[in-house]
Parts: C-alpha cells; sequence; structure tokens
C-alpha cells in the first residue's frame, strides 16, 4: 500500500500531466490519467472525506472519452467509483438525495460490464452498493426497489461462502434482511438477522451482533405493534 504522502505526489504528478496533455489530442491517455488520479485522489477519502468530489469530477472527465461500447473497462470502473463515492457521502439535505439517484444510475451501468466470471470483486462491490442504494431511493416504486435488493443480495450471497468469509457473508445477510423488514417481512427478515448474528460469532464479532439485536428487537417491536 501507497503511504499518504506518496499517493499524493502521485496527485500532484496526474495534475501535471493532464495540464500538459490538454494542449494535444491525447484524449485517451488523459482520460486515463483522470481516471487514476480519481483513484488516488478516493484512496486519500477516509481521512479525508473532502476529497471525494474531486474524485468524482476526476471521475466524470474520464467518462468524456471512455465510452461503454470502445472502453467497457474503464467506463465501468469510473461509474463503480462515482456511485460508491457518492454514497459515501452524508445525505443531510433533501438535495443530497439526487447524488443517491446518480449513484444508482452509475452503479448500473458498472453492472452492464462487470459479470462474477469476468471481474468478481467489482461486480460484488458494484452489486453490493446499488442494493443498499435501492433501499434508500426515493421514489414512488419504493416496493419494488426493496425487492429489486433483496434479489440482488441473493445474487451477491450465490457467489460468497459462509465457510471461507463468514463476516462477509453475514454483512450481507444483514442487509438483506433490513430490505426483508422494510417490505414488511418480518418472519423472513428475523431468519436472516438470526443466520448473520450466528456468523458474526462465529469469528466473535461483538459490534456485530450488537447491531443485529438491536435490529432484532425494532421487528420484535413492529410485530407486537401491528399485533
Amino acid at each position: 500500500f501507497r503511504t499518504q504522502h506518496a499517493i499524493e505526489a502521485s496527485i500532484e504528478w496526474y495534475d501535471r500531466a493532464i495540464e500538459v496533455l490538454a494542449a494535444t489530442n491525447l484524449a485517451e491517455l488523459r482520460a486515463g490519467l483522470q481516471l487514476e488520479r480519481g483513484l488516488a485522489l478516493h484512496q486519500l477519502a477516509d481521512a479525508q472525506p473532502q476529497r471525494l468530489m474531486p474524485a468524482v469530477r476526476s471521475y466524470q472527465s474520464a467518462l468524456i472519452h471512455f465510452t461503454e461500447s470502445e472502453h467497457p473497462e474503464q467506463f465501468a470502473t469510473a461509474n463503480m467509483h462515482i456511485g460508491i463515492a457518492y454514497l459515501s457521502m452524508p445525505m443531510t439535505d433533501a438535495s443530497d438525495q439526487v447524488r443517491l439517484g446518480v449513484a444508482v444510475q452509475s452503479l448500473r451501468a458498472a453492472l452492464r460490464v462487470f459479470s462474477p466470471d469476468t471481474h468478481a470483486w467489482e461486480w460484488s462491490s458494484s452489486k453490493m452498493n446499488l442494493a443498499n442504494a435501492l433501499q434508500y431511493l426515493p421514489s414512488t416504486h419504493r416496493g419494488d426497489n426493496l425487492a429489486e435488493a433483496v434479489e440482488m443480495y441473493d445474487d451477491v450471497l450465490a457467489q460468497r461462502s459462509k465457510i471461507s468469509d463468514p463476516a462477509g457473508y453475514g454483512r450481507v445477510l444483514a442487509n438483506q434482511a433490513n430490505a426483508l423488514a422494510h417490505l414488511g417481512r418480518l418472519d423472513d427478515a428475523t431468519e436472516k438477522y438470526e443466520e448473520a448474528k450466528q456468523l458474526f460469532g462465529s469469528v466473535g464479532d461483538t459490534e456485530g451482533i450488537a447491531v443485529i439485536d438491536a435490529q432484532l428487537a425494532e421487528v420484535e417491536s413492529v410485530r407486537e405493534g401491528s399485533a
């Protein structure tokens, strides 16, 4: 892994190179540098969230040249990271919901290219993030979005192993349980939560267990309130 200093230095190099290439006809090279610059900025965003918007702008600049038909992998990579970046930003204002819609569109675009056979990690990440986003996307078709999210979690689970990655499998189950609970399928949600809790317990994830216990208590409260 590169250090923060090394990443900062690479961003400065990308900035200079992109500026030099602006007066040339080397559009593909410039787009490639914009994509790499976005990825570098994105690496810094955990500690420096203000880097997310500049990263998105770099991805968008790359997409001016990288089309789905001619540059599918670069197109999908830029779209996936736009979606992830937008979902990483806090949603504090009503206008921020627009970013959620863009994230959904971007992740759908990435999934037109990525498949579990060709890009397993990228496909799984895009699918998971899209399913998570659909749970909270404002829409008059909220039920349809939630049902689609449940199916997407099933797709991801089919590519995961609860034996080799119990914690990861459990996180997918917990997210799926949330969608099922929002749909009012409380028994199905409870079943998924319980399985996730068992998997978290197998790896000693006490924090994960506490979150699941809180969700189970909420489901039980809803069940009692509707009785």
